[in-house]
């Protein structure tokens, strides 16, 4: 419990003053808001609690706590790593190194995906799934589909489980580790994926959040940033059933070439482009 300021004591008011200070010398993107969501994390409670009592004291292990946050912060580790999950699609979705942090505009990508499977045909699969957090998505809003979830890194799929544990669906996601389609021991009706698609260029022009913290295999698109969407597509006509579709979280400019790439295994494909708030190319949806 907060107390009222006292003598020698540090305010909320004040702790988040010195914060936003330290963060924004820090150039950080955000910082009175970090601020904000670190400190109530720190004690507990919900960044409306926080803003409400701006003047009760914090205890010194409690300031002494928030300024290590801080400090974390200030080498641009992001806010989902010290904090240990990020909210998306309305779930709380755990997440640490072993993942890349999912993306507020990665929800157009299950809002699309889960137009395509109302009709609750299973089953479905996302590649890639890192933290889980699009196949988790896709299965609580889908409770009578199965859901795949593939990707080929160990660790990362430990935190998808513990994500579907947190959620209730593990007996619904069936996670498989290896290389894009390959693991799948049956066909498919839909394919969802967020894959690696910024270019060796983008990549090295990356804030220090992403370069330094998440992990580069989740990024790295190969020279053009299409390397894994090729390889997708070559692996689909064996493991799609008949007029399954697929659907993808695309680079801004990518729309096109994916589009070429993917009418070169489904000359007949339909291919939908789905833009984002922005205006931007963000899901390519193909029925093949």
């Amino acid at each position: 419990m907060m107390a009222e300021a006292a003598s020698g004591r540090v305010t909320v008011r004040e702790a988040l003053r010195l914060a936003n200070l330290v963060l924004r010398e820090a150039q950080v993107e955000t910082p009175r808001l970090d601020a904000e969501v670190l400190l109530a994390h720190h004690l507990g409670i919900t960044r409306s609690h926080l803003l409400a009592r701006l003047g009760f004291a914090l205890e010194p292990e409690m300031e002494d706590g928030y300024q290590a946050l801080v400090e974390r912060r200030s080498l641009h580790e992001p806010v989902a790593y010290i904090i240990g999950y990020k909210e998306f699609y309305g779930l709380k979705i755990q997440v640490d190194r072993r993942v890349p942090i999912p993306r507020p505009e990665t929800e157009i990508l299950v809002e699309v995906a889960l137009a395509s499977a109302k009709q609750g045909k299973s089953p479905v699969v996302e590649v890639g799934t890192g933290s889980g957090a699009v196949a988790v998505a896709l299965a609580v809003n889908l409770p009578q589909v199965e859901v795949y979830a593939t990707d080929l890194s160990p660790p990362a799929l430990e935190v998808a489980g513990e994500n579907c544990r947190r959620h209730k669906v593990l007996e619904r996601i069936f996670l498989l580790e290896g290389d894009l389609l390959e693991p799948l021991s049956e066909p498919v009706v839909l394919v969802v994926a967020n894959l690696p698609y910024l270019s060796r260029q983008e990549l090295e022009g990356t804030p220090p959040e992403v370069a330094k913290y998440e992990p580069r295999r989740a990024f790295d698109g190969g020279l053009n940033g299409l390397d894994h969407y090729r390889r997708l597509f070559a692996q689909a006509p064996s493991h799609l059933l008949p007029g399954a579709n697929i659907c993808l979280e695309v680079g801004a400019n990518q729309a096109q070439a994916i589009n070429r790439i993917a009418r070169e295994r489904f000359p007949q494909a339909k291919v939908a482009v789905i833009k984002d708030l922005a205006g931007l190319d963000r899901v390519l949806f193909i029925t093949t």
